[in-house]
This record gives C-alpha cells, structure tokens and sequence, in this order.
C-alpha cells in the first residue's frame, strides 16, 4: 500500500505464522519470536528503516508496544480502548526511499517519546515522534496541527503518510462530526 499503515508487517507476520503452521512448528514459536523472524526477513530485503520490530509487535500481539528495535526487545505492551481515525492521502510512500540520514537526525526525539510511553503518555508520544518524523521525512505536518486542537494523540504512521488520531469522549465526537477544522476527513 506505501501508506504507512504496517500492511507489510501484518503480511509479514502472517507469512511467517503460516510458514510455522505448514512445518507443524506454531506452537514451538512464541508469537514475539515469530515477530522476530519477519522483522529479519524485513532487514534483510532492505524494506524497513526503523527495524519494524515496532510495528510487527503491534500488528502480531495487538495494543500499544513500545519496542527497542536494535535489539528486537518489548519493553511495554498495553490495550488501550480508543476510537481511531486514520487519513490517508494519495500519495504513496515507500521506505526504501526514505532519507536514512535524515531520520537520524531527530533520533534523539525517540529517547523521548519513549520515555513519554513508558510512563503511559501514548497521545503524546505520538504527537512528537509525528511532528519530528514527518519533518524528517519532508512531509507538511499541517494534517497533525489541524488535527490537535480536537484530539487526544495524532501521528504520522511508519515513514508513509497516513495519520491515525486518538480521542475520547466529547473532544472526539466533536472532530468525528466536524472534521479537522476546516478540513472535512483529516481528524
């Protein structure tokens, strides 16, 4: 899709829990292994940035994860009962075009936005790790602004573009209704 949904760790994961399956092996794997062994598949076809253990934990084990992707480890895992709403322009992004260094750059901003969901700020983690990568990866953050007025937490998703808000109670009810300000669908 080149959206930044994880629709390549979820086919990741899904390949890899069918392999195990066919070989009569799924239940010798835990499904954070399993993850594992996608993410490696990921690295070693040149598709990930970031390592993917984040989004492939996400995707395999459901909720928040917090992750170090250098060493593959979860260090939080939390359900969380949100409304979510995800913008999806039309561009396509994939992230074997991303600018690596660029990236880099604003990794001190991960210490961060880890720190800040270790402690269970999720929404703002988010809305950080959003802004410093979408300046990184030279997308317009105006979708994030427009949205934070009337939401809770808002991100940009992997190194595509697509921006997926958490709210709650009245505020989000209000940007289901009205859109971002003055943006209809972007929320």
């Amino acid at each position: 899709m080149a959206s930044g949904l994880k629709s390549s760790s979820a086919a990741a994961n899904a390949t890899v829990l069918a392999t195990l399956d066919a070989l009569g092996a799924a239940d010798e794997v835990s499904r954070e292994d399993a993850c594992r062994i996608g993410v490696q598949a990921a690295r070693d076809a040149g598709v990930t940035v970031t390592g993917a253990f984040d989004d492939a934990s996400a995707s395999m084990l459901g909720g928040v994860t917090v992750t170090d992707n250098t060493a593959d480890e979860l260090l939080a895992r939390e359900e969380r009962d949100w409304h979510v709403l995800v913008w999806t322009p039309p561009e396509r992004s994939f992230s074997a075009d991303a600018d690596v260094e660029r990236c880099e750059r604003v990794a001190p901003m991960a210490e961060l936005v880890a720190d800040l969901a270790l402690d269970g700020d999720f929404e703002r983690a988010m809305t950080v790790n959003g802004l410093a990568f979408c300046a990184a990866l030279d997308f317009s953050t105006d979708p994030i602004v427009e949205a934070m007025p009337v939401v809770d937490g808002v991100s940009l998703s992997g190194t595509g573009q697509a921006s997926p808000p958490s709210a709650s109670g009245r505020r989000w009810r209000r940007c289901a209704s009205s859109g971002a300000p003055g943006r209809g669908r972007r929320c």
